[in-house]
């Protein structure tokens, strides 16, 4: 990981995530991280909804990372797994922002 200054700072800033990611495989943990992302504009804060998405993104980020480098995902798995995320997290800030605009 020295080539990847990201990836080291995720793993140095939060041992915790990297030994929760390493205790499961890979797909169970990016499942949960979905699901975490999909639901995170529920009864939030924009602040809160953005630290939410931050967190889950990290986590994501080293995992697909480390399947990717550990030879556990192919560049499908590794490109899905990352569109996924994507739908997720994207799809929870349209979800907050078009709440946030229907109380407004």
């Amino acid at each position: 990981m020295e080539s990847s200054p990201f990836l080291r700072g995720l793993m140095l800033d939060d041992p915790k995530r990297l030994m929760t990611i390493l205790a499961a495989a890979p797909e169970t943990r990016l499942k949960i991280a979905i699901k975490t992302a999909a639901g995170a504009w529920q009864d939030t804060s924009e602040a809160e909804l953005m630290a939410a998405l931050r967190r889950v993104r990290a986590e994501v980020a080293l995992l697909t990372a480390l399947a990717d480098l550990g030879g556990i995902w192919d560049v499908e798995q590794f490109t899905s797994a990352l569109t996924d995320f994507a739908d997720a997290a994207v799809g929870s800030a349209v979800r907050f922002a078009l709440k946030a605009a229907a109380s407004a």
